[in-house]
């Protein structure tokens, strides 16, 4: 509403709506840079106006996925700012595919199976995942012995994958493919706790404790499901800022040092 209210305002259509979201037409992208001066002005203004404030530099936007934002980046970025008070970061969670690397944005989290155009990309590895259920959805319909047994149950998918993949899941060299069309689709675990169904996608970083308490249960533990590869995006139109590049550099090490997070290489294709 805020959107379409805008656009009334300024007399005309700014965006054109997809089904992955809104981005700007060509008026909106003529609009977009004296709204920028602008800003930019308005800040200049608001310095000057209060003399005694600590003169901030421009803020860090940051764009990610809530499952690896909620996850993971906002301790990291907490980390990150006790280092440097001076900092100021806006971050954006999203939710659903990102094909386009946000306007203005200094830095993307994304999953590699979206990938973005007129990016420098830095692959950070991989976002192992695992099959989950509730104790007590378990009890009322039976625990699968195979991955074959997965089809006679309720499957929650991940809403960060592509429309229409299949569960792959593999042990070892086998590899076995289980068409389906998840009826609930989420980026966590939440529905696999609620007692829905069995989590087919859920992220093992942030899964894990909740198995050790007992409130879900491993499904099929031998067999694992795809790994998700995940890239840090930047702008590659502007110069990179020296503080938001020591930030890449920093994502980079707590990625690369986390238990069940994964940088292992893979072959042409493999994604």
């Amino acid at each position: 509403r805020r959107l379409v209210g805008f656009e009334k305002m300024m007399g005309g259509s700014l965006f054109e709506r997809e089904t992955n979201g809104v981005k700007l037409n060509s008026r909106g992208i003529r609009l977009l840079e004296p709204i920028e001066d602008c800003m930019k002005r308005f800040r200049q203004l608001c310095n000057r106006a209060v003399p005694s404030a600590k003169t901030q530099t421009d803020p860090i936007r940051i764009s990610a996925p809530s499952s690896i934002g909620n996850g993971l980046l906002i301790g990291w970025i907490t980390a990150f700012e006790s280092r440097h008070p001076d900092v100021v970061i806006d971050l954006t969670l999203t939710l659903g595919p990102v094909r386009m690397m946000p306007h203005g944005c200094d830095l993307r989290i994304s999953h590699g199976l979206f990938p973005c155009e007129r990016v420098i990309t830095r692959h950070l590895g991989f976002m192992q995942r695992m099959m989950v259920a509730s104790p007590r959805y378990l009890a009322e319909h039976g625990v699968p012995h195979s991955p074959e047994d997965l089809i006679h149950h309720s499957l929650l998918g991940g809403n960060d994958l592509l429309d229409g993949r299949p569960l792959v899941v593999h042990r070892g060299k086998e590899r076995v493919v289980i068409p389906y069309l998840p009826r609930l689709r989420l980026h966590d675990h939440a529905a696999a706790l609620a007692g829905a169904g069995i989590a087919v996608h859920a992220f093992r970083y942030d899964t894990l404790e909740y198995v050790r308490r007992g409130r879900l249960v491993e499904v099929l533990s031998d067999w694992i499901p795809d790994e998700t590869p995940v890239s840090m995006l930047l702008p590659v139109n502007r110069p990179v800022r020296a503080v938001v590049q020591e930030l890449a550099d920093f994502i980079e090490n707590k990625w690369h040092t986390h238990p069940e997070l994964t940088i292992h290489e893979r072959g042409p294709g493999e994604w």
